[in-house]
C-alpha cells in the first residue's frame, strides 16, 4: 500500500490497505488508509479520517495526528463543508499557539486553511496563510510543500491540489 501511495496510485493503495486492515489493524495503517481515501472517495474519507483521529489521540502519534487533522479539514471542504473545515483549522491553530512558529501542526493547519480560503474565493485572506506555510516548508527544505503552494496560486484544479496535498501529508509516513 505504501509503495502505491508513494507513486500517487491511491486507489491501489486503498485496496491494499483494506486487504491488510482486518489482519494488521495498526493505527498507522488505518490512518494511511484514511489519507489515501481522500483522493479516491472524499465523502468516505471524512468518516474514516474522523475515526482515525480518535485512534491517534496519543502522544506517540502526534505528527500523524496533525497530518490526519489537516487532511480532514480538506476533505470537509471538498464535500462542501467549508465552514466546518475553516472552523476546524482555526480551532487547531488555537491549540498550537503562537509559540510553535514553524512547527509541523501550525504549518499544516495554516497551509490547509489557506487552501480552503483560496478555493472558496477569498484569496486575500488565504494569502498570509499560504505564505506562512510556504516559509515554514522552505525553512525545512520540504520542496513538496513549496510546490503545493505554487500549484494553489496558479489555480490548479482541486483534484490536482488534493494529490499534491497527499504527497505532503503521506511522504513522511510511508515505509517503502
Amino acid at each position: 500500500g505504501d509503495l502505491f501511495a508513494s507513486h500517487g496510485e491511491y486507489q491501489q493503495a486503498v485496496d491494499v490497505y483494506i486487504q491488510k486492515t482486518p489482519s494488521v489493524a495498526s493505527t498507522s495503517l488505518i490512518a494511511k488508509l484514511s489519507l489515501a481515501l481522500l483522493a479516491v472517495d472524499p465523502p468516505r474519507a471524512v468518516t474514516s479520517l474522523t475515526r482515525s483521529l480518535n485512534l491517534l489521540n496519543k502522544p506517540e502519534y502526534d505528527d500523524l495526528y496533525w497530518r490526519v487533522e489537516a487532511a480532514l479539514a480538506w476533505a470537509l471542504a471538498l464535500n462542501g463543508q467549508s465552514y466546518d473545515a475553516i472552523r476546524r483549522c482555526r480551532d487547531g491553530l488555537s491549540k498550537t499557539g503562537e509559540t510553535m512558529g514553524l512547527g509541523l501542526p501550525r504549518t499544516l493547519l495554516r497551509g490547509v486553511l489557506g487552501m480552503i480560503l483560496f478555493y472558496e474565493g477569498d484569496e486575500v485572506e488565504a494569502h498570509p496563510h499560504l505564505e506562512s506555510a510556504r516559509a515554514s516548508w522552505g525553512a525545512r527544505g520540504e520542496e513538496e510543500g513549496i510546490l503545493l503552494i505554487n500549484q494553489i496560486l496558479i489555480k490548479m484544479p482541486k483534484t490536482e491540489i488534493t494529490r499534491a496535498w497527499l504527497r505532503v501529508l503521506l511522504k513522511p509516513v510511508l515505509r517503502y
